[in-house]
């Protein structure tokens, strides 16, 4: 009942604002309700589960927000090797496949400003100076992304949280539904973009990233965690080390790394909540 209470909202809220995002796309200045639309999308599916489920809010904060379930051992492990995993395998592979192979569509690495701030003084043309440099870009990925992922709790809360309670399927074929939920729910932000493109594209990643925020919450029991993790993957984006030459490869490289680390995860890290039935 609930998850049918979520999904009426749900397609309510796409079909409503994928029409407010297409309309504003053909005006003169088509930008204008972006930010807007981009908010209202971050912030709603914490209403629709508030919605869905009818309960109070302190019960429901209680029930996804509470934070004495929290492995804090674990979950530093998990978000240092985050910041870790998605910086070394996005450059290890531009670098065999653009750099060495000369594959022009995997990019190359940016080495003269791998250095984000300019100011480390470090020389990232030199082998020393390029590893200190990543360990720097490491470092500021993991707290910066950390801090900044805490934001995104809101969503954090349906698509880690209310979702896989809620949806009955085995925990192998959950991220995949989860992923294209979450997909359909970032249609009205296509309407700015190659819709094609960019909808195959972001399902392949929200696929492979629920794969693995999904099981982040399982290891380390709390959203707050997935949500971390989350800001790190996003904020290692925009660090200037590498420069993808295509959309595909840029998605290609996010769910290879992604997959890799929730097979990670999923080995080495043990789970100590009881999982429901």
């Amino acid at each position: 009942m609930e998850l049918k209470k979520f999904m009426t909202g749900f397609c309510l809220v796409v079909i409503v604002m994928s029409a407010i995002s297409w309309f504003a796309f053909n005006q003169a200045d088509s930008l204008t309700f972006r930010p807007e639309i981009n908010v209202f999308l971050w912030a709603a599916p914490a209403f629709l589960v508030w919605f869905a489920e009818g309960k109070g809010l302190n019960k429901l904060c209680g029930e996804y927000l509470s934070l004495k379930n929290i492995n804090w051992k674990q979950s530093v492990v998990i978000l240092a090797t985050t910041a870790v995993w998605f910086m070394l395998i996005p450059v290890l592979t531009i670098y065999i496949a653009g750099n060495i192979l000369g594959c022009d569509s995997f990019g190359h690495l940016n080495i003269g400003i791998l250095d984000i701030f300019g100011f480390s003084g470090f020389d990232a043309s030199s082998l020393s100076g390029y590893i200190a440099a990543v360990a720097v870009d490491i470092l500021l990925s993991l707290v910066v992304g950390s801090v900044a992922g805490l934001f995104s709790v809101f969503s954090e809360i349906a698509w880690r949280g209310f979702l896989p309670k809620h949806i009955r399927c085995s925990r192998y074929v959950l991220p995949v539904a989860v992923g294209v939920i979450w997909t359909l729910w970032d249609i009205p932000t296509m309407a700015f973009s190659e819709f094609h493109l960019a909808f195959f594209s972001m399902l392949l990643k929200n696929v492979a990233l629920s794969y693995f925020l999904i099981e982040v919450v399982r290891k380390c029991g709390s959203i707050w965690v997935s949500s971390a993790a989350f800001g790190i993957i996003v904020t290692g984006m925009f660090v200037p080390v590498y420069t993808v030459a295509s959309t595909y490869a840029l998605t290609a490289i996010t769910a290879f790394t992604a997959l890799s680390l929730w097979g990670i995860t999923l080995l080495f890290c043990r789970t100590d909540r009881v999982e429901k039935p």
